[in-house]
């Protein structure tokens, strides 16, 4: 009585009906490392007490309708490693209702198209078909499979059609859920926020140091502009996947492989490794430039700003060419961008994906590098700035130099605080210590783009200089409103003696104050008159062009003040005195020097702080 039946490596090219009759007893059959290329229908008649058949390592291409009627007893089916592209037929696996575990893994199958492929496997409790290219199966295949307790698939969206299998592999993505692609609340909405500040935020330092250049250091503007334009791609890249979600909430497993393979994935993915690189090596440049400039107090080393402009033209290149390498298409780098529904290439976790080598080297050697020179430039900074004289003698005249350094150290702290705990994690992956897939979702969502809306708040809103120029503006919108309100009350009115005509009026831009007041005037008889309609202009630069029309052509209310003195034929008739042109050479005589308000007047004395500073003759700019 024939019991176990060994024919591997046999160069058995098929198995047809009858191959197999009489062997009613057989309890072990192998058929692995043959050639068989097609099963007919009823191949195994016959052998109704097999408990398991081995058909892998074969040439499979095809299995025929009920080819395997007759296997009742049938509980291990292994058929693993073949060449099979498509199951259609209904009843392929037909006739095995004890079979438990069908390993369909390592193949070269596309589709599962009937729903009823398994019906005649109830009691089927493992199914493995990973490692195969599968792209569509019936959304009702796994239904009759009411016992089916591990499930194996080539992605996780696969695992979410059956609704009780136990176990599915792979694991749900770090990201997405069956339903949303962002299936977290908290980090859906992290996305929407930060991808949204960072593009305002990032806008406004753009055009605001477009606008306002910093005079002498259009290097260090030059620098942060191009900083905001790197952090600014990663707001888009953010508000892209945060749309994608808003587009496929609750039916992501729909629409899962066309969003991963599309060109808006592999665009945004893209996007999200140009602006890290692009920001972390221009931080670098910075570092590099206040290195420069804070050992080089006197500015005998300043870098020149066509070198610097040579150099981000070369960070800029280096960046788009690390971003673009992967989507050249070359087997290494498939689904680089693709392989999570964020489009993110970071390998901060334990698999070993395609191209993770090349990932590896951008976000952790890279910046690991790129980090241990921001380090120890800061470390040369602080110690040549204390040892340096510059500290003795020229306090006040390099202050503003030091503030900025310690101003781009909170930035690039605050950049290392969001770079180091992903490059820590790279390399515990590296070193064989699991990460938990759900450190990855935090790390990649929160922590990554953090710094591209943090960076506008630390090297511009925060800044005096802004600060001041916004407060001025709110003073100087203000200010307007006032005086249109004042103009339609004493419109037609005489102006008694004494009342002040405008407060001040100013612009930060072009560094001119002009100031229009009544005061009591010493004049050449000993007697005090008062005087009204009287301006102080005091220029301290060049004025720039709008501010010079705005002094020389003020609206029409304010322009004329009527001056109630006798005119120069002696009777009552008033006078008109222009503000910016006093007129004779007594009335030219009378304008009033800024100190001189500061001694008489206590109103103009707060005015005096606020303008009366020093100026400095190198740049003919006031501190």
């Amino acid at each position: 009585m024939l019991m176990t039946l060994l024919l591997c490596n046999n160069n058995i090219t098929t198995i047809t009906y009858g191959n197999f009759k009489g062997l009613t007893n057989l309890r072990n059959l192998d058929l692995a490392m043959n050639q068989i290329s097609s099963i007919g229908p009823r191949g195994f008649d016959g052998l109704s007490t097999l408990p398991k058949l081995d058909l892998r390592h074969q040439y499979l291409v095809k299995i025929a309708e009920n080819a395997f009627m007759g296997l009742t007893s049938l509980k291990i089916l292994l058929l693993s490693h073949n060449r099979l592209t498509h199951i259609t037929h209904p009843d392929t696996f037909a006739g095995l209702p004890s079979l438990e575990t069908l390993l369909l893994s390592h193949n070269r199958l596309k589709t599962i198209s009937s729903p009823n492929t398994f019906v005649g496997s109830p009691r089927l409790s493992t199914l493995v078909v990973d490692e195969n290219p599968l792209e569509y199966v019936d959304q009702m295949l796994f239904e009759p499979l009411y016992n089916l307790t591990k499930l194996s698939t080539p992605e996780f969206r696969f695992c979410c059609l059956p609704h009780h299998a136990e176990e599915c592999l792979p694991h749900t993505e770090e990201f997405s859920s069956c339903e949303d692609l962002m299936s977290n609340l908290v980090l859906r909405v992290f996305v929407w926020v930060v991808g949204f500040v960072a593009l305002v935020g990032n806008t406004f330092v753009i055009v605001w140091r477009l606008m306002y250049p910093s005079g002498s250091k259009k290097n260090h503007s030059m620098l942060f502009v191009n900083l905001a334009i790197g952090d600014l791609m990663m707001g888009v890249y953010l508000l892209i996947i945060a749309g994608i979600d808003l587009k496929h909430r609750g039916v992501y497993r729909l629409h899962e492989k066309e969003w991963r393979s599309s060109p808006l994935c592999q665009f945004a993915g893209f996007l999200s490794t140009f602006s890290s690189e692009a920001s972390v090596f221009t931080l670098t440049v910075i570092t590099l430039d206040r290195l420069t400039i804070l050992l080089s107090p006197y500015g005998i080393r300043r870098v020149h700003e066509g070198l610097a402009k040579r150099v981000m033209v070369g960070v800029w290149l280096v960046a788009f060419l690390l971003a673009a390498v992967p989507l050249f298409d070359v087997p290494y780098f498939k689904d680089f961008y693709g392989r999570s529904g964020v489009c993110l290439a970071l390998h901060i976790t334990n698999d070993k994906p395609n191209g993770w080598e090349y990932s590896v080297f951008i976000f952790i050697v890279l910046n690991l590098l790129s980090f241990m020179i921001i380090a120890i430039s800061y470390v040369r900074i602080y110690v040549g700035a204390r040892d340096t004289p510059l500290m003795e003698c020229g306090r006040n005249k390099h202050g503003k130099d030091r503030e900025m350094g310690l101003r781009v150290t909170y930035i690039v702290g605050t950049d290392a605080a969001c770079w180091l705990p992903i490059i820590l994690l790279g390399i515990f992956s590296l070193s064989g210590i699991k990460i938990p897939r759900k450190v990855f979702a935090w790390v990649a969502v929160f922590v990554l783009p953090f710094n591209a809306a943090l960076n506008p708040l630390l090297y511009t809103f925060f800044t005096d200089p802004v600060r001041k120029r916004l407060k001025i503006m709110r003073e100087s919108i203000s200010s307007w409103r006032t005086r249109s309100t004042r103009s339609s009350v004493v419109s037609g009115k005489r102006i008694s003696k004494g009342r002040e005509c405008v407060r001040m009026t100013s612009t930060y831009r072009g560094r001119v104050t002009t100031e229009v007041t009544d005061i009591p005037v010493p004049v050449s008889d000993g007697k005090v008159h008062t005087k009204a309609a009287i301006c102080v202009y005091t220029p301290t630069a060049t004025a720039a062009t709008q501010v010079t029309h705005f002094i020389h052509d003020p609206p029409d209310h304010e322009a004329k003040k009527v001056d109630d003195r006798p005119n120069q034929n002696g009777n009552d008739a008033k006078q008109i005195l222009d503000c910016t042109d006093p007129g004779s050479d007594a009335e030219r005589e009378a304008i009033i020097p800024l100190e001189t308000l500061t001694a008489d007047r206590p109103a103009a004395l707060r005015t005096s702080g606020r303008y009366g500073r020093k100026k400095n003759t190198a740049d003919q700019r006031y501190d």
